[in-house]
């Protein structure tokens, strides 16, 4: 069983090995994507806090019109940090900024050229579009296999043998360091890769999900109607951020999205109007929600660490690193195994011979 285990784990390997490196490299990198635009893109991002009261968002969208006229807007984001900039997110792919206290359009960004945008693509597709996607999402059931696998081959065949499995040799010679670091740093990955691996797939099945009968919404009357959604929404209590999803079609009703302060699981409420009116149709708030619905709710804070702050991005790009490596070192282990067996068969040839 051990031996089948292991060819299992070595084919599995073998064969993801590479996506196994993207996919691990560029989420190491989108670990701290918000500290890099924090850091490179103050004046997009920031304003200075000021005592007035904010702009409503039908103000920001009037702004966001003037400066475009033909524009499609999808999203309006709002964040309860008095110095972030109001974010608008329109259907062409760019990111409008404006300062939530005088209206002033701050910068615009196309996505698509974004460089962290485009490293988050080649981490959720490879830049290969629906097919990549599909590539991606098999690959880390796959790689979830190994992980179990890996562990199974782990596990030493004595007690005594534990505390040898748990440290890595550094006076050993070159390919029994490169067999530690396979084994032992693999080891103490395996909980925290199999949490991202979940929560990856979470994320990747989301748009798979069965949609009920759908019911066909009228147009959004005005802006006006946004702002009654988002202060129905919203009743005084402080948030950290809100998006209001603007209807893209008569399918979809106006959607406003409030996520509230937390340390731990993500606190997500959904409210759905009527974009007539801004009559509530539905309102889904955290505090009805069980807590495997607020775990998987979190999927996104699980598999970025955010949901420990700085210290779980760090932990997430350690780990991330882990990942990248042993694909590297398991290929390092097979390539040594195979030249080993090749001139153990040159030498039996020539005893042969002789």
């Amino acid at each position: 069983m051990r031996t089948l285990i292991h060819k299992l784990h070595l084919l599995i390997g073998l064969s993801s090995g590479v996506v196994v490196l993207v996919v691990a490299l560029t989420g190491c990198v989108w670990a701290f994507e918000e500290e890099i635009r924090y850091l490179t893109q103050p004046d997009q991002l920031f304003v200075s806090a000021q005592g007035s009261p904010r702009v409503s968002v039908s103000r920001v969208i009037e702004t966001v019109k003037k400066a475009e006229p033909s524009v499609g807007i999808s999203q309006v984001r709002l964040f309860g940090d008095p110095t972030r900039a109001v974010q608008v997110f329109t259907k062409d792919k760019r990111l409008l900024t404006v300062n939530p206290y005088t209206a002033q359009l701050l910068a615009k960004r196309d996505q698509e050229t974004d460089w962290l945008l485009i490293n988050l693509k080649l981490h959720r597709t490879l830049l290969l579009g629906d097919v990549g996607k599909k590539i991606i999402y098999w690959n880390a059931w796959l790689f979830g296999l190994m992980l179990v696998s890996g562990f199974v081959l782990w596990l030493p065949a004595r007690l005594r043998q534990l505390r040898a499995a748990l440290t890595i040799k550094r006076n050993a010679k070159a390919a029994k360091r490169t067999y530690d670091l396979h084994s032992v740093l693999g080891f103490y990955a395996v909980p925290f890769l199999l949490l991202i691996v979940a929560t990856g797939i979470d994320m990747a099945s989301h748009g798979d999900k069965k949609k009920e009968k759908p019911v066909v919404y009228q147009k959004l009357a005005s802006a006006q109607v946004i702002d009654k959604a988002v202060s129905s929404a919203l009743a005084n209590d402080a948030f950290e951020t809100v998006r209001v999803n603007v209807p893209k079609d008569s399918l979809n009703p106006l959607r406003v999205v409030v996520m509230y302060p937390t340390s731990g699981l993500r606190k997500e409420s959904t409210f759905s109007f009527d974009p007539a009116n801004g009559t509530l149709l539905e309102a889904k708030p955290y505090e009805k929600m069980s807590f495997a619905a607020r775990f998987w709710k979190s999927d996104y804070e699980l598999h970025t660490g955010r949901i420990l702050g700085l210290f779980g991005k760090c932990l997430a790009f350690v780990v991330g690193l882990i990942a990248a490596s042993l694909p590297v070192t398991g290929f390092l282990m097979w390539r040594n195994r195979r030249r080993k067996r090749v001139v153990t068969r040159k030498i039996v040839r020539k005893q042969a011979v002789v």
